[in-house]
């Protein structure tokens, strides 16, 4: 229900509760089959004159004895034709501010009690498979810094911190693949020469009491 000064009324959507041999029912929210194309589907909050826009859970259930439920966001294929498959697109928050950033994006395993889950980055199985890239994105200002990229291993306490290891897929028929390192490259114009390419730098481990 509405308000005129208050908080409007909340929409509780869920299926009854179980009986004691039995699971809960499905839910199923989605538009219907069309001749052309489907309609969309969306999920989110409202805008806010003076505070914060709400935010959007999408949670799975619970389990008091097996593994919880999972989440699956998966975009839509494509059966006939030269169509590509939908993509998944994640993106944070824009800011109009300009003292301020944009949201940031967290992709975490959970703490555990003994070892936390796996995360894996992986592009599909195909003729080709599809290529990954992790990057910071361009600036847009002459005298903006574009962001940097850390890929390593987290502390450990008690134990050996992780190891980091880049390798290659192995070929039955061709050469395998190349590794390439290479730093940034300066792009001034002659008149301003003060500038030089980036470094590259092997640094071993540091020790503070042995080797």
């Amino acid at each position: 229900g509405e308000s005129s000064t208050a908080t409007s009324g909340d929409i509780l959507l869920q299926t009854h509760n179980s009986g004691t041999a039995g699971a809960s029912g499905a839910l199923v929210m989605s538009t219907g089959a069309g001749a052309t194309s489907t309609g969309s589907v969306y999920i989110g909050s409202d805008y806010a004159s003076n505070g914060r826009s709400g935010s959007t859970y999408i949670t799975g259930g619970t389990s008091k004895t097996t593994t919880g439920g999972d989440i699956t966001l998966s975009s839509g294929k494509s059966e006939l034709g030269a169509g590509a498959g939908g993509a998944v697109i994640i993106k944070s928050g824009e800011s109009e501010d300009t003292g301020s950033a944009s949201g940031a994006i967290v992709v975490s395993t959970e703490a555990s009690a003994q070892n936390t889950g796996v995360l894996i980055l992986s592009t599909g199985v195909g003729d080709a498979s599809g290529s990954m890239y992790i990057g910071t994105g361009d600036t847009d200002t002459t005298a903006g810094a574009s962001g940097s990229v850390l890929l390593g291993t987290g502390d450990a306490s008690g134990g050996r911190s992780g190891d980091f290891y880049v390798t290659l897929g192995a070929t039955d028929t061709l050469m395998g693949g190349e590794i390439y390192m290479s730093a940034g490259k300066t792009i001034e114009a002659e008149s301003g020469n003060d500038s030089t390419g980036g470094r590259v730098a092997l640094l071993s481990g540091e020790s503070s009491t042995a080797t």
